[in-house]
């Protein structure tokens, strides 16, 4: 009996935390500007300087997706594209191509998130709004 209890916790354990990730994924999916910069605690707009960045997230079937950056300064845009996985602690990691930069979610919520990673020693985070 001990076995039979123990078999069906661990199946609703595993459906539980698959199904948190997928609403995790779900939340992700979409457009996402960047509404301030900051590094050594220092946070700017990029629109004050005439310029945007967008990330655009778009999931698979499975508990990970692409994403693409997109940025426009002065009517010129460009933009880079990468892959983004999530780990079963709900931690997000974003691997842009060119550069291999690997970014972390650190916060989110339906309508809020906070991107960070590490350059030279500093760590730089961006504070994104959803669109």
């Amino acid at each position: 009996m001990k076995k039979v209890l123990s078999l069906i916790v661990a199946v609703t354990l595993l459906f539980a935390s698959c199904s948190k990730e997928r609403k995790l994924n779900k939340r992700l999916d979409g457009q996402w500007e960047v509404v301030t910069v900051a590094q050594d605690g220092i946070a700017v707009s990029p629109s004050l300087y005439g310029m945007s960045m967008v990330f655009a997230f778009s999931k698979d079937k499975k508990d990970n997706g692409t994403v693409t950056m997109t940025y426009t300064y002065m009517g010129d845009s460009e933009s880079e594209k990468g892959t983004y996985t999530l780990d079963k602690d709900e931690k997000i990691t974003i691997k842009m191509e060119s550069e291999s930069t690997e970014l972390t979610v650190d916060d989110y919520s339906k309508t809020d998130m906070t991107i960070s990673y590490t350059e030279d020693g500093d760590k730089v985070t961006y504070t994104l709004k959803k669109k």
